[in-house]
């Protein structure tokens, strides 16, 4: 099998996320990943199942950080507002 069947193949049997695939899809996915490796390829010795919800999950760990940063910020100004509506009465 040439990188470029492997490659073919892996692309015929994508699934979109929300559709987690079948399991002979998954076990065939790993048997390609692990034929890449054989051609140095070793950034696909990663399952390509694995790093695709990987991306997403960092993906929504940064945006649940961004959320909290900005709510302790508006949390702050508020209460500062208030301190300072507290002494100017």
């Amino acid at each position: 099998m040439t990188l470029a069947d492997a490659t073919a193949e892996i692309d015929a049997l994508s699934t979109p996320m929300h559709a987690p695939p079948p399991q002979a899809v998954i076990e065939r996915r790993a048997y390609l990943v692990k034929a890449r490796w054989h051609t140095k390829l070793k950034w696909n010795l990663i399952p390509i199942d694995w790093r695709e919800r990987w991306f997403v999950q960092i993906g929504r760990v940064k945006a649940r950080e961004e959320k909290r940063e900005a709510q302790m910020r508006r949390d702050r100004a508020a209460a500062r507002r208030r301190l300072d509506a507290d002494q100017d009465a």
